[in-house]
């Protein structure tokens, strides 16, 4: 498998969801590649492996472009962008039971830009995280990630955060929605970081290549 494919001397990010062994950990791995990466792991949430009644639908749809809906113009540079996404083009009203959306956020950075940045993806209810999600490159880069974010519960919202010294364009397109009547609030790790967070529980450097990998325990924060 290969769930992240890179470019050389560019951040890359990727969204994906991982199954852990029974010690609760994953393994990461540099394959096809003769220089080693440095490598930063956000949490975002988790599936516990509780009966539950939660359940996914699956809705291919474009629900926000900044370059033909609204304004009409790019996220300024280190502004935030508000976008209704509960509600939209089929998907559920605002409220508790609307877990979380599957969405494909595209960043389009301007032709002129001579600068990198990111963008940051979260729910309108809840503060600012410190992790990126759409890491895109210098002047006409266009780059997309996918990733779940819950809408506010009560507008229905979510807030795109462009870090970056230049403004972008964003692309939003849903792929689906999860429901769930039990829905958890962030958890925290032990050293207090809420899912979201960058924090960890050690900061520890690694730097892979084709011949090393590393494991990583979520639960707690620490590279093993």
């Amino acid at each position: 498998e290969a769930p992240l494919h890179y470019r050389g001397g560019v951040t890359t990010g990727v969204g994906t969801t991982l199954d852990m062994n029974a010690a609760g950990e994953v393994s990461f791995r540099v394959g096809y590649s003769p220089s080693p990466v440095d490598i930063v792991i956000d949490v975002e949430g988790y599936f516990d492996g509780q009966a539950s009644d939660s359940t996914f639908t699956s809705l291919a749809t474009r629900l926000y472009d900044s370059r033909t809906d609204g304004a009409k113009t790019p996220i300024p540079a280190g502004g935030s962008l508000e976008v209704q996404v509960a509600g939209v083009d089929g998907l559920p009203a605002a409220g508790s039971e609307l877990a979380g959306v599957t969405m494909n956020v595209a960043a389009l950075n301007d032709p002129a830009a001579a600068t990198t940045g990111f963008f940051r993806v979260y729910p309108s209810d809840e503060p600012e995280p410190s992790l990126s999600q759409v890491n895109y490159h210098l002047g006409g880069d266009i780059v997309s990630n996918v990733i779940v974010v819950r809408p506010g519960a009560v507008d229905g919202k979510v807030i795109v955060k462009n870090v970056s010294a230049s403004p972008a364009h964003v692309t939003i397109d849903s792929q689906g929605w999860f429901t769930n009547a039990h829905l958890l609030a962030p958890a925290s790790g032990n050293n207090g970081a809420a899912s979201g967070e960058r924090a960890a529980a050690s900061m520890v450097g690694r730097s892979l290549n084709d011949a090393l990998k590393t494991s990583w325990n979520p639960t707690n924060g620490n590279t093993v």
